[in-house]
């Protein structure tokens, strides 16, 4: 596991919770994401979408989904 890949500073409250909901609602709606997906939480979305490793949060995730 590369210790690099972790945003150490971030928590999953400082993503953008609304935005990711909205990329969960497109991929469900072009078959690339189970409608089961609209169901989950943000962090079971992120770990799904492998943004989310053991708790901590990838620099990928908040490129993708930060709250401005």
């Amino acid at each position: 596991m590369d210790i690099e890949q972790f945003a150490f500073d971030y928590e999953v409250d400082d993503l953008d919770h609304e935005e990711i909901l909205h990329v969960v609602q497109k991929g469900v709606e072009l078959g690339r994401l189970p409608k089961a997906s609209l169901q989950e939480t943000v962090p079971d979305i992120l770990a799904r979408l492998n943004l989310l490793d053991r708790g901590r949060i990838k620099n990928a995730a908040v490129g993708l989904c930060r709250a401005c």
